[in-house]
C-alpha cells in the first residue's frame, strides 16, 4: 500500500528592492555598471512567500518582546541598586537633584550602573557646596535697577531650562532654551538663550550679547532680541 504525503503549498510573494524600488536600475549611477542597482544585482527585489515572511515577523516580534523583557529587569536592578546605594549615603539622593551639569551625569552614571565610586561621591558633595557657596555670594550683591532699552549684557548663568514652545501652533516645535543671567552690573535677567550659543550653554558660563532689556522690579528684568552673543 502506497501513503501519499501532502505538501503544504505557500504562496509567492515578491518583495520589492527598497533602493531601485523594483526597477532593478539606478539612473543616478548609469555611469557605473550601467546603473545596475548594486542591491539587488538588477533584479528589482527577491521572490519569497508570504508564509515565511510571516514567520520571520513572528520570529521577530519574539526576539523584540524579549529584549524589551531584558532591559525591563537590567532596568528595576539598577534601580534597585542605585536606590540601596543612596540610602547607604545620607544626603547624597538630595546632593544629586542639585541643578548642575557634572550632578546630572553622576546621576546618570548612578542610574546606569547602580553605584558611583567614593571619589564621585565626594565630588557630588563639594560641587553643591560650590553652588551654594556661588548662590549666597550672588545673592549678597546690591541690587541694581535694570536699565531700560538697548544694552550691552555681561554675567552668569545662573539658571537654565529648556521648555516647551508654548507660542507655536505646532505639538512638534522645538524647545526653547530659557536662561538667567546675573549681570556683573548687579541685576538679573531672564529670556531666552542667543541662538549662536544656546547648543553650547551651561549653567556657570559667563556670558555677554547685546539685547533689549526691559525692567521688572529692583534687581530683576527681561532681555530680548539678543545678538553679538559668545561664551567668554
Amino acid at each position: 500500500m502506497t501513503t501519499t504525503t501532502k505538501t503544504k503549498t505557500e504562496t509567492p510573494l515578491f518583495l520589492e528592492c527598497a533602493r531601485c524600488i523594483g526597477k532593478g536600475h539606478i539612473n543616478a549611477y548609469a555611469h557605473y555598471a550601467n546603473g545596475v542597482c548594486f542591491d539587488c544585482d538588477g533584479t528589482g527585489g527577491t521572490w519569497t512567500t508570504e508564509e515565511r515572511e510571516e514567520r520571520l515577523a513572528k520570529r521577530r516580534e519574539q526576539d523584540r518582546a524579549r529584549r524589551a523583557r531584558k532591559a525591563e529587569e537590567k532596568a528595576a536592578k539598577m534601580d534597585a541598586a542605585r536606590e540601596a546605594f543612596l540610602a547607604q549615603r545620607e544626603g547624597l539622593a538630595e546632593a544629586l537633584k542639585t541643578d548642575h551639569h557634572i550632578i546630572e551625569d553622576l546621576d546618570y552614571t548612578l542610574a546606569r550602573n547602580g553605584e558611583l565610586s567614593e571619589k564621585q561621591v565626594a565630588l557630588a558633595f563639594r560641587i553643591v557646596e560650590q553652588v551654594a557657596e556661588r548662590a549666597a555670594e550672588l545673592d549678597a550683591r546690591p541690587m541694581e535697577n535694570v536699565p531700560e532699552g538697548r544694552s550691552e549684557v555681561t554675567g552668569e548663568v545662573v539658571s537654565l531650562k529648556w521648555e516647551d514652545n508654548h507660542f507655536s501652533p505646532s505639538p512638534d516645535a522645538p524647545m526653547v532654551c530659557k536662561i538667567v543671567v546675573a549681570d556683573e552690573r548687579g541685576f538679573r535677567l531672564h529670556g531666552t538663550a542667543p541662538k549662536a550659543i544656546r547648543e553650547e550653554l551651561a549653567k556657570g558660563d559667563r556670558v555677554t550679547f547685546t539685547a533689549t532689556l526691559e525692567p521688572k522690579e529692583a534687581g530683576f528684568g527681561f532681555f530680548k532680541r539678543a545678538t553679538k552673543a559668545r561664551v567668554l
